[in-house]
């Protein structure tokens, strides 16, 4: 539900947007403004949802490839969970001072008015390297982590057809695409629901590893825990990659903060509950892949969890619900970034860094449809780019480079914002020590990379979003009949320009 207001005198009207409020919308005084209807719970369902999707169903394949032992396996996935904490606590912090939707960009885009003109171009290059890369690929990979799961049901370990499996991922794409646009409220639940069906699967594969190794063979008695290290830059950070994927959208939050209620409270508490619950889970439930499972069943496997349902019950039945529930799981979190990357687009929209009416949400609904309708089609289209463990290294890479700018941010914003409320100071040796982690990921990968064909096209990204900078920003060119398009997807779409008064009243207080 929407509410209007007016921006002249401040005072916001709690009743929903008629079709003739909307109308007044967006003309000069009058505004649509998103409503706070995100708790405590659905804040730390959207945080677990987030962050528990694909990762822990077929990362530990990967991680274990490249890692080369048992041990050093379960050294990164505990390495990189206290990396994700680390991480949480500097966005608490950030997000406190910042209280406005639009994750990292924002926090950018707030570091660039302190810095001066000449660092605008920053957020930019965030915010189009997620739409370009980060955001289309995952849709991609979350896709086609759906379609592998569910097809095993029907192939089992058999390579299904690859035009089979792409025609399942735009349904599937285009299926949730679809359900995004009808109704906030019904995804909310829908997201609670299926995050807690996550943690009781997980919680499952938890308890049988621990009843086999009790009862039954445990493969980590007597296993040679270290043997077979693979050590080298470019192993090291590969292993970190598979597992960093896993931890991803533990900051998922911050995207929507402005529906949140209480902010100041709910988005810490619900970043650290999450991470907090997600890393004790996850390196239980990689211990009981090692239980039940040896090392060669885990490194054959693109399924894992299917090769321990196997395994573990050699029933077909149980072999054939267990994708099913990945599926699930995967579909939760699909439904997440839907609602969350979205608001990242409406952000830039608003603050003229894209085209303005991806800033328009939906007149009752306040979806914002157009981001959700853009990038279902950029994800269809990434589909056809490669293979799952070729599509996650690069968003992992940007993520981390993002990261780190945000963490510089954060340090900017202890000398420029000085009297800002925070909900906690995260200590300067934390903060270090995420940015010397992330820094040290970023030198290994750009020295050791072996797909050089992905940073390639990076490269080209990063030359057409620079020239979409000078292009539109700085000569402020503009697309003929733009605003006549503009004015018929309002129309068609029975969207309103949605409010910016946070950010608004940021500057206000800076200046």
């Amino acid at each position: 539900m929407c509410t209007v207001a007016d921006r002249t005198s401040g005072r916001l009207d709690q009743t929903p947007a008629s079709n003739s409020e909307a109308d007044r919308a967006g003309s000069k005084g009058s505004f649509i403004t998103l409503e706070r209807s995100i708790g405590f719970w659905s804040a730390t369902a959207i945080t677990i949802g987030g962050i528990i999707g694909s990762g822990i169903f077929i990362t530990p394949s990967q991680t274990l490839r490249s890692s080369g032992s048992v041990g050093l396996d379960l050294c990164i996935w505990i390495f990189c969970g206290v990396l994700a904490l680390v991480g949480s606590l500097c966005y608490v912090e950030i997000s406190s001072v910042v209280p406005a939707s639009g994750s990292d960009y924002t926090y950018l885009v707030v570091a660039a008015r302190h810095l001066g003109p000449a660092w605008d171009i920053l957020p930019f290059i965030c915010v189009w390297c997620l739409l370009f890369i980060s955001d289309s690929l995952g849709t991609a990979v979350l896709s086609k982590t759906f379609v592998r799961y569910v097809l095993t049901i029907k192939y089992g370990q058999c390579e299904p057809d690859e035009s089979v499996s792409n025609v399942l991922c735009v349904l599937f794409i285009t299926l949730t695409m679809a359900l995004n646009l009808t109704n906030m409220r019904v995804v909310l639940r829908l997201v609670n629901v299926l995050s807690s069906i996550k943690i009781l699967v997980l919680a499952g594969i938890i308890g049988i590893g621990a009843y086999h190794a009790i009862f039954y063979e445990n493969h980590l008695r007597g296993a040679t825990w270290f043997a077979g290290s693979k050590t080298s830059p470019r192993d090291l950070v590969s292993t970190i990659y598979g597992a960093l994927w896993a931890y991803s959208g533990w900051k998922n939050i911050t995207c929507i903060t402005e529906e949140v209620q209480n902010p100041r409270r709910n988005v810490p508490l619900s970043i650290i509950v999450g991470i907090l619950s997600v890393t004790i889970v996850y390196i239980l439930t990689n211990i009981s892949y090692f239980i039940v499972l040896s090392t060669d069943q885990i490194l054959s496997s693109d399924a894992v969890a299917v090769t321990f349902a196997d395994e573990a019950f050699h029933q077909p039945s149980f072999t054939k619900i267990v994708p099913l529930i990945v599926g699930i799981s995967v579909f939760g979190c699909f439904s997440g970034h839907f609602i969350l990357n979205g608001r990242i687009f409406l952000s830039a929209a608003r603050e003229g860094h894209m085209w303005a009416p991806l800033a328009h949400v939906h007149m009752e609904s306040c979806i914002p449809v157009l981001t959700i309708l853009l990038r279902s089609a950029l994800g269809i289209v990434f589909l056809y780019l490669g293979t799952i463990d070729q599509l996650i290294e690069l968003p992992t890479f940007l993520e981390c480079i993002f990261e780190s700018f945000t963490i510089l941010a954060l340090i900017l914003f202890r000398w420029t914002m000085p009297t800002a409320k925070r909900t906690l100071r995260v200590p300067y040796v934390f903060i270090l020590l995420k940015l010397a982690i992330l820094v040290y990921i970023f030198h290994a990968t750009v020295s050791s990379s072996k797909n050089q064909a992905q940073y390639a096209a990076l490269a080209v990204v990063l030359v057409v979003v620079f020239s979409l900078y000078i292009i539109f920003i700085k000569l402020k060119c503009q697309i003929p009949f733009e605003h006549a398009l503009a004015l018929t997807l309002q129309k068609l779409l029975l969207s309103v320009p949605c409010d910016n008064s946070i950010m608004e009243n940021l500057t206000k207080r800076e200046n």
